[in-house]
């Protein structure tokens, strides 16, 4: 309310000025902002609203600024919220994401964007609701420094610079668990995804000194890669079960999905995060890093 109550203009104004993008990321990555539950960055991240990778080079930043304090007013095309109250009177809420004559097919938003399948013959009435991103969102961040930060950040998506859309090969998906080195976790693995620059923070990691990051490449065509990282100390890599001794050098991989895990020993590796961008090491290779949520 304090926000909305101020001249529009200014707070632009201040939001352009004074927003630090780089901790608008954190705060939009933060779990009690809930933005990262319902909105993807690029190939990673739920599709429940609009993906956001381009939104500043989009959008104005006065209409970021009305999107956040006043959702329901500018609600992106194809992102409505609809309720369908089916014959058997129950009803199902969430953003279509393809309908044709026999069949309905509602992303459900309270269950990260699983899919509800809905025949058309069991639809008695069908009515477009509010926005899926709640009123009051702005309630959830801590002073309005963030509110500014979150904007900015929000506003240089897109644009070139340091939060343009990279398309390069880089493994932004990630599965998080703790163990003990050299033993590959059975436990819980927690999603977790790599900022806009394609690390994944250290801060992001899973508790204790010794850390496992997994994620997964699509090999479209066998060949051998390269790893390019952001330093190998500290690590190990395993592809599927098997360690990689030189996970520096040319790594050959056959068709199929594998699965990268890398340890990451957190006192020898200090403040560095984790960022994988996967190169071909032979012509012949095709391959893509697997995305989604």
């Amino acid at each position: 309310q304090q926000l909305l109550a101020e001249r529009r203009a200014q707070l632009v104004a201040d939001v352009i000025e004074r927003g630090d993008p780089a901790n608008g990321e954190m705060i939009f990555r933060r779990q009690g902002s809930a933005c990262a539950a319902c909105h993807g960055i690029g190939s990673v991240g739920p599709a429940i609203g609009p993906n956001l990778v381009a939104v500043g080079a989009a959008a104005s930043p006065d209409y970021l600024v009305e999107s956040i304090l006043s959702p329901n007013k500018a609600i992106a095309e194809q992102y409505e919220n609809v309720m369908l109250t089916l014959i058997d009177g129950s009803v199902q809420t969430g953003v279509i994401t393809h309908q044709s004559k026999q069949e309905i097919v509602l992303s459900d938003a309270t269950v990260a964007g699983r899919e509800i399948r809905i025949s058309t013959d069991q639809v008695r009435r069908r009515r477009t609701t509010a926005s899926l991103m709640p009123e009051g969102l702005a309630d959830q961040l801590n002073s309005r420094q963030e509110f500014l930060d979150l904007a900015n950040f929000l506003s240089q998506l897109g644009r070139p610079g340091p939060y343009e859309n990279n398309e390069r090969p880089l493994i932004r998906k990630w599965r998080l668990s703790s163990g003990e080195s050299g033993k590959l976790p059975n436990g819980v693995w927690i999603p977790a995804y790599s900022t806009v620059t394609g690390e994944l923070p250290a801060a992001d990691l899973a508790a204790g000194d010794i850390t496992y990051a997994r994620g997964y490449v699509n090999i479209l065509v066998g060949g051998s890669i390269k790893l390019d990282l952001n330093g190998a100390k500290g690590l190990r890599l395993w592809v599927d079960d098997t360690e990689v001794e030189a996970i520096e050098e040319a790594i050959p991989l056959t068709k199929g999905r594998k699965t990268l895990t890398f340890e990451i020993n957190r006192p020898l590796r200090g403040t560095a995060g984790l960022r994988v961008l996967l190169t071909p090491a032979d012509p012949s290779v095709r391959f893509q890093p697997e995305g989604g949520i």
